[in-house]
């Protein structure tokens, strides 16, 4: 990795790169195959959370669950013979106009209803996913990254089946805890981190936004050491996001990876060997550094 240890980058070094991801979201929102997955997710039903718990109750695995009759068939899908049904609860309600759009019924209970997976239907194609994640290691990188975790009083473990027992996920943050698939590339630690930061410095209550926030710092922080990141505007733009937002939020996302990059900067002369041991009984200070949002920061006239 080419960087020069200690060195700091400046803040409009990152902006830069934040305003060019920006330009490749909102490219990314008209390619064709980002319209026609969201359109494909548009129009499933929007589960509550009990129902939503419910599902991952049955099946862990389910990424979009719909009926038999009012979501697949109109799709030209079916469900495969032998499927496992899927039990979601479904509202009853009495009363309502189709004439009248202001009468909405009563709700007066709810019933069991079957569901299936996508995963369990046959039929017509699917649309073609847009690639939102990287696999691409960075060994060195992953290490430093480790290094500021553990400063940041951040565990960070790697499970061989997390991908499988969460819907093709590659990794969460929990607070203090960071769990990987083996598989993750190295961008999503730096995700991950970014989450963690966000919740050590109160940012970022909406969920969207947050995840807007987490990628576009793992796209300037991965590029800046060396990685290829062409996935971040698939992953932004599928979570709603355009450049309006990205550069509203500028000037938070790119003090967060200012902190990560310095942070990185710091331990990469420290790996010499896979065996350190020896750094892991240093003080804990990262954990205690301030870095310095304001309100201001979140609606910067300058941006």
């Amino acid at each position: 990795m080419a960087t020069t240890a200690g060195a700091q980058i400046g803040l409009k070094k990152i902006e830069a790169a934040i305003n060019e991801l920006a330009e490749q979201v909102d490219a990314t929102k008209f390619n064709e195959t980002v319209q026609n997955w969201l359109a494909f997710n548009a129009s499933f039903y929007h589960y509550s959370f009990m129902n939503t718990l419910n599902i991952w109750l049955q099946m862990p695995t389910a990424t979009l669950v719909g009926g038999a009759g009012n979501c697949w068939k109109p799709k030209g899908r079916r469900p495969i013979k032998g499927a496992k049904i899927v039990w979601v609860l479904a509202p009853i309600i009495v009363g309502k106009d189709k004439n009248d759009p202001g009468n909405k019924g009563k709700l007066v209970g709810f019933c069991s209803r079957p569901a299936y997976d996508v995963s369990q239907t046959e039929g017509a194609p699917l649309p073609d996913a847009p690639c939102w994640w990287t696999d691409e290691k960075l060994p060195e990188l992953f290490q430093a990254l480790e290094k500021v975790a553990f400063d940041m009083g951040v565990t960070v473990e790697e499970d061989a089946l997390f991908m499988e027992k969460n819907s093709g996920a590659r990794g969460v943050s929990m607070g203090g805890s960071v769990v990987l698939d083996t598989a993750a590339g190295t961008k999503t630690l730096v995700h991950e981190l970014a989450h963690e930061i966000q919740r050590k410095e109160g940012l970022s209550s909406d969920c969207a936004q947050r995840e807007t926030e987490a990628e576009a710092v793992a796209y300037v922080v991965t590029t800046h050491f060396g990685g290829t990141v062409e996935s971040s505007a698939n992953y932004i733009a599928l979570k709603g996001a355009d450049s309006a937002i990205l550069r509203k939020r500028l000037s938070v996302i790119a003090k967060m990876a200012q902190h990560l990059i310095e942070a990185v900067q710091a331990e990469l002369p420290k790996i010499v060997t896979e065996d350190n041991s020896d750094y892991y009984e240093v003080t804990n200070t990262f954990a205690d550094r301030a870095i310095g949002y304001t309100d201001e920061d979140e609606d910067d006239e300058d941006l």
